[in-house]
């Protein structure tokens, strides 16, 4: 399994954003579920995450996500953050006050991962959130937390 790439012009935003003015002929909008949706911008060149933000209000945007056979995945809005070593309570601590997230749930198979959300987001764009957390000495790596749509074959 490879990499996944950044959709360009199709982004995930929390369905607390502004559904109406997401419709408009620059952008169209996809329910994902009670949560979340897709804004699709319907320009050739690729889009700007912060036109979407301030098109749809929303706290935090993140692109569609693609893997190597082409299918989709949609940011949830959380992270998982895995570290170098199970982290205490007080470096959770601190990933929380620096990072503006809020711990969410440990893994409860894998000691050295976290699940975080951020706290009071304001046109977030998630990567950048991400690169942030991966940026901490204590920390190996960060993705975003995401969700699929699959199909019988």
């Amino acid at each position: 399994m490879g990499e996944e790439r950044s959709a360009t012009r199709r982004f995930v935003v929390p369905v607390t954003g502004n559904r109406s003015a997401a419709s408009s002929e620059e952008f169209t909008t996809e329910s994902l579920d009670n949560d979340t949706m897709v804004v699709t911008v319907q320009s050739s060149s690729p889009a700007n995450w912060q036109d979407v933000a301030t098109a749809t209000g929303a706290s935090w945007v993140a692109p569609v996500l693609i893997d190597d056979s082409d299918r989709e995945s949609y940011p949830t809005g959380q992270l998982t953050v895995r570290f170098h070593e199970a982290p205490t309570a007080a470096e959770l601590d601190d990933v929380e006050r620096e990072g503006g997230v809020r711990v969410v749930r440990r893994n409860e198979f894998v000691d050295t991962q976290v699940v975080v959300e951020p706290v009071d987001p304001d046109h977030l764009y998630l990567p950048d959130l991400r690169e942030r957390l991966e940026q901490r000495d204590d920390v190996a790596s960060a993705w975003l937390s995401t969700k699929s749509r699959y199909t019988k074959a």
